[in-house]
């Protein structure tokens, strides 16, 4: 559950960077925004959208539940390196001092794919992709997982 102040109901277009929006019917999908260069980005955590992403200047209509500032987490054990067209799309990736999630265009897949990212991290030669990653609210008592994505099963 969600304490009222860690939310609002809103719209993709209300919602800041680095926030999960959770859907109010079965149609619609989560969804997180991020950025790609310096443009705000939704992507679709969702197998069945193949985590398209698009401007979040376009009009979606995807209201929820939007939860600002959450964090994000790892399965280590899920890691491999980053290949821009080998690596699924849905998984977690750092490259180049960023970090997010791999999109994939949902008309074509395997083209026009590109990271849609949520955080600034420490600058490295290495990449890494993760295929299992979850989104969190809280710490230690009060941490909540909000949305688990497993890539893996997603053949």
């Amino acid at each position: 559950m969600l304490s009222i102040s860690e939310f609002a109901v809103g719209d993709v277009a209300e919602a800041a960077v680095c926030s999960l929006i959770l859907p109010r019917s079965e149609r619609q999908r989560p969804g997180l925004v991020g950025m790609v260069d310096d443009t705000p980005f939704f992507v679709f955590l969702s197998h069945e959208h193949n985590y398209g992403a698009c401007k979040k200047s376009v009009r979606l209509r995807n209201p929820g539940i939007v939860v600002p500032n959450v964090q994000i987490e790892v399965d280590e054990r899920s890691i491999g390196e980053y290949d821009p067209w080998q690596t699924r799309a849905g998984a977690f990736v750092i490259d180049d001092g960023k970090a997010g999630v791999l999109a994939g265009d949902p008309q074509t897949p395997g083209l026009a794919r590109f990271v849609v990212n949520v955080l600034d991290v420490a600058k490295s030669e290495i990449t890494a992709a993760f295929s299992r990653w979850q989104i969190v609210v809280g710490s230690a008592q009060d941490r909540r997982v909000l949305l688990t994505i497993d890539t893996t099963a997603s053949v």
